[in-house]
């Protein structure tokens, strides 16, 4: 007998309908996409939203597809009944602790047509783990797996249930202070900025994360907010460490991270990477969560970037290329 889809939800958290179309099973008609076990939605661009849209852009922000492809797989793994071990308080779709994430990202998407998210369990693998990708015309814009922490067979062990478990897998920034100059890490409003200054710290740099402004942040996953967080930071090193000028264009080429257990709550967290000489114009640099008062790091976060000259990047842009 055929396998019968699951049931579409008919509603879906704010937070996801925010960035997601209703999910459906299976693929669209014509894509290559991940099969009767996977699910699929069309992105929503909303140019007003000001996590994602800090400023004009002539392309679909890569947090705005991160977070697309994280609400995807927390869907499909709510869909599949895949047990959440460590947490208490995560209703459907809603954020689940993303234990390792890898994507590479292939193109800059264009706010039209509209892009599609595509999520599916990874043949073999531990429940939890799932292939995800945003595909337009056609064309992978980019694509990768994430580990949903806390399934059955990859959990170190669960959370205690009540209070003290909720939450937990947000990531916070209870620290205020100075945040950086906004034009280091390219955003316009002071409100977005969610860095300290660089600072010099051993062998390489750090920063403080802050406490949201304006609930800047509060409604994405917590994992598009650690990213974003230390996406800011390498910009701000870019620019200060590696001396590369203000008006070149950062495009991310790959996104790693490595969050083993969930953040603490409570911890007052900044983010740290060791100084890298380096030449060229694609960089790799990992950056460290750690937390004040504990001396091993709660995680990693990394990127790949093809750093651009202006003037390089719009030509590149007016061709198709990128």
């Amino acid at each position: 007998m055929a396998r019968q889809a699951p049931p579409v939800a008919p509603t879906m958290e704010p937070a996801v309908r925010r960035v997601l179309t209703e999910l459906e099973p299976g693929s669209p008609g014509g894509v290559p996409g991940p099969g009767p076990d996977g699910w699929t939605g069309r992105l929503r661009v909303d140019e007003s939203d000001p996590f994602f849209y800090d400023h004009p852009l002539d392309h679909v922000p890569g947090m705005l597809l991160l977070e697309g492809m994280l609400r995807s797989a927390a869907h499909a793994a709510d869909r599949g009944g895949v047990a959440d071990t460590r947490r208490t308080d995560d209703g459907p779709h809603g954020p689940r602790h993303v234990a390792a994430l890898e994507l590479r990202l292939n193109r800059l998407c264009r706010p039209d047509p509209p892009a599609r998210v595509e999520v599916a369990p990874v043949p073999g693998a531990a429940p939890g783990c799932y292939a995800v990708r945003v595909v337009q015309d056609g064309a992978e814009i980019c694509g990768g797996t994430v580990l949903l922490g806390g399934a059955r067979g990859t959990d170190p062990g669960p959370v205690a249930p009540g209070p003290a478990a909720r939450g937990a897998a947000r990531v916070p920034r209870p620290r205020t202070g100075r945040a950086a100059d906004a034009r280091l890490v390219h955003k316009r409003r002071p409100g977005a900025v969610l860095v300290g200054p660089l600072s010099p710290e051993g062998d390489g740099f750090r920063a403080d994360l802050l406490a949201e402004r304006d609930h800047h942040g509060s409604a994405v996953h917590p994992t598009t907010l650690l990213v974003e967080c230390a996406r800011q930071f390498a910009t701000m090193a870019g620019h200060l460490v590696a001396r590369v000028p203000l008006d070149w264009q950062f495009l991310l080429t790959t996104i790693t991270v490595a969050t083993p257990a969930p953040v603490p709550a409570a911890a007052r967290l900044r983010l740290w990477s060791r100084h890298r000489a380096g030449a060229g114009r694609s960089r790799a640099i990992e950056v460290e969560v750690r937390a004040v008062d504990r001396a091993e790091p709660l995680g990693t976060v990394g990127f790949g970037v093809t750093m651009l000259p202006r003037r390089s990047y719009e030509r590149l842009r007016a061709s198709g290329r990128i």
